[in-house]
């Protein structure tokens, strides 16, 4: 059941609090705006709840209203037309028009609930009784309107931020929630933040969606089952680097930082298969697997190399520029730095041990591709 109220629905970061008081709920989201203020980079703060206006409650003792011979109707009647002037008693016609007759209460006579204790009114008897020991007054404060969420009710805490990344302010938030959300309450992330936890979990069925089809293709080229697999050993080396630059740079993985490990797997796959590729041909040319991987390692190091540096070098104004949209760009680019340093070191090495490791189970395979027998 989506919201009735998503409150400021153009605020990045909305927090939705739910639960059955709403005096609680007012209480924790006072709680956690005060320390979302407190929080560096988490700006505008503000929140959905909004006080009421003040009223009296009116109980009626029905056992001393029957025996003053007075009927819930009458009282009710009573006030209702002295008030709110909705009933009307005649009619008035003045020009072809017709206007209403009601009748209320002067203003000094309706400001105090004293007032209100004297109002007489006609028992069955004809005596007058006043309302005092017949109706019980009392001022309370009603809220203006109950928002919900779930079909539970809530307050909607949102904020804008400034020179922090989402995922990190995301951080600090659930941080100071789990300080002050007593049993029976909850608490959800919706906009941004939602849009960012559900990209999130699309992007793990994205990455295998796409190291499937990269094994296909690459099985294609190289008429292989076993070499796709040893390029795309290469890739997770990248991921050492990655996890490294962002713990470095006090960063978390977020979702810019995604964008940046696809475009780093790229990378790390056509640096493999320059070296694979190179090993390839140097066997076909009458070389031994050990001479062949040799001097694909002398031969592919400097385009490897400088595939890598221009690579970097694209990323890092980006990394330490600043300017409009750094804090989203700076963890994506430190993460692809950090990918290609240690890809581009341990794709040289980790590659071709594994290609002379697999080198052998790949020509008895080709012997069955050679005869036909898998087809």
């Amino acid at each position: 059941v989506p919201p009735f109220d998503t409150g400021d629905v153009n605020s990045p970061i909305q927090v939705v609090i739910k639960g059955d008081s709403l005096d609680k709920l007012n209480e924790i989201s006072l709680k956690l705006k005060e320390k979302m203020e407190n929080t560096k980079g988490i700006v505008d703060v503000d929140r959905d709840y909004e006080e009421g206006k003040p009223e009296v409650k009116i109980t009626i003792q029905r056992e001393n209203a029957i025996r003053a011979g007075i009927s819930v109707a009458q009282i009710a009647t009573l006030l209702n037309s002295g008030y709110s002037s909705d009933s009307a008693i005649s009619k008035y016609e003045e020009g072809g028009k017709e206007y209403d007759i009601t009748i209320r209460f002067l203003d000094e006579y309706r400001e105090k609930i004293d007032d209100l204790k004297k109002i007489q009114i006609k028992n069955s008897n004809g005596e007058f009784v006043s309302l005092d020991g017949i109706v019980i007054f009392e001022e309370s404060q009603t809220v203006a309107s109950i928002n919900r969420f779930d079909r539970e009710r809530k307050v909607l805490v949102s904020a804008n931020m400034f020179e922090i990344a989402l995922d990190s302010a995301v951080s600090e938030i659930e941080k100071a929630i789990s300080e002050i959300l007593p049993d029976g309450y909850s608490y959800r992330f919706t906009g941004d933040v939602e849009n960012m936890q559900e990209t999130g979990q699309a992007f793990g069925a994205a990455v295998l969606l796409a190291v499937i089809l990269i094994y296909l293709i690459l099985a294609g080229l190289y008429e292989s089952l076993i070499q796709p697999l040893i390029i795309m050993i290469s890739m997770p080396l990248s991921f050492t680097g990655v996890v490294l630059a962002l713990y470095l740079s006090g960063n978390s993985f977020s979702l810019f930082v995604m964008i940046g490990v696809i475009l780093l797997l790229g990378m790390v796959g056509k640096n493999a298969i320059l070296v694979i590729d190179f090993a390839n041909r140097a066997i076909k040319d009458g070389k031994n697997i050990d001479e062949a991987l040799i001097e694909a390692g002398e031969k592919r190091f400097r385009p490897v190399l400088m595939t890598s540096c221009a690579m970097i070098g694209a990323m890092i104004p980006l990394a330490f520029g600043g300017g409009a949209g750094f804090e989203s760009n700076s963890p994506m680019a430190l993460a692809i730095i950090g990918g290609l340093v240690s890809s581009t070191i341990l794709t040289l090495l980790v590659v071709p041990a594994f290609y002379k490791l697999l080198y052998p189970i790949d020509k008895f395979l080709r012997k069955f591709y050679e005869k036909g027998v898998i087809k």
